[in-house]
């Protein structure tokens, strides 16, 4: 592995009709991970060195809605056939990365610390901005009442649904680095979000999924469907050839 390579990841997780515009604040809904994909690429010519895919089984909700499987593609019997347990699935994703930065076309990082906390799976991570420790607050869903705490001005407190989510994410614009206990063994990650750089560089890519990049610049002969990993990811490379290689836009890796 060179140092002159990174990740870009991206996750799928269950949902429900709604749940982006309550942003999951109905009860019982979690975005569990159903499905991890990477690639990592050279940073000097940006082209797919390897891949990964995984699914996971969720546990909070082991049955998807249809809505789900249908943006998705992954199904019940996928989950049951192909699916394994978060702490294997994340345990494979961090032997992929090893020790290259990660990055995701939005906060999918967050998704991660929520799936870490669900399954009881103990983590530190911290704001690349300011470094400020990220505590996850508690939250009753069923009720929108939060519990508060009393933390220090270097502690992030970040609620993670209801309205406050989206204004905490500004707190992690630069990245996280996370450290994660999985059975003894100590995974690290350290994400940055591309998307801003996107929609900086690219106005067509506002409000755009990750799936759609490739298409809105002209490259329709792309392997898979929108929502799995591993195309919307190659989807995310084929923005960052454009911009970085053909429009000489500075690149977001390094």
């Amino acid at each position: 592995m060179s140092h002159k390579e990174v990740v870009i990841y991206d996750l799928e997780f269950t949902t429900w009709p709604g749940a982006i515009e309550r942003n999951w604040s109905g009860k019982e809904e979690y975005r569990e991970i159903i499905s991890i994909g990477a690639i990592s690429i050279d940073l000097e010519d940006l082209q797919e060195i390897e891949a990964m895919e995984v699914i996971v089984k969720p546990s909070m909700n082991p049955i998807l809605s249809d809505y789900c499987t249908e943006l998705t593609g992954i199904t019940d019997e996928h989950i049951k056939v192909e699916g394994i347990e978060i702490h294997e699935a994340l345990q494979k994703f961090a032997g992929f990365v090893e020790e290259r930065n990660i990055f995701s076309y939005g906060f999918d990082i967050m998704v991660i610390l929520e799936n870490l906390r669900l399954n009881n799976i103990q983590f530190n991570a911290k704001t690349l901005k300011r470094d400020r420790s990220i505590i996850l607050k508690e939250y009753h869903k069923d009720n929108g009442n939060q519990i508060e705490s009393p933390y220090e001005l270097n502690v992030l407190e970040m609620p993670l649904y209801g309205s406050g989510y989206r204004e905490a994410l500004k707190e992690i614009s630069e990245g996280v680095h996370v450290e994660i206990n999985l059975h003894g063994h100590c995974v690290q990650f350290t994400d940055a979000n591309i998307k801003p750089w996107f929609h900086a560089n690219a106005f067509e890519t506002q409000g755009k999924c990750s799936g759609e990049i490739a298409k809105i610049f002209n490259v329709t002969k792309l392997n898979g469907n929108m929502h799995s990993p591993l195309f919307d990811v190659r989807s995310v490379l084929i923005g960052l050839q454009e911009l970085v290689l053909s429009r000489h836009v500075e690149s977001p890796l390094k």
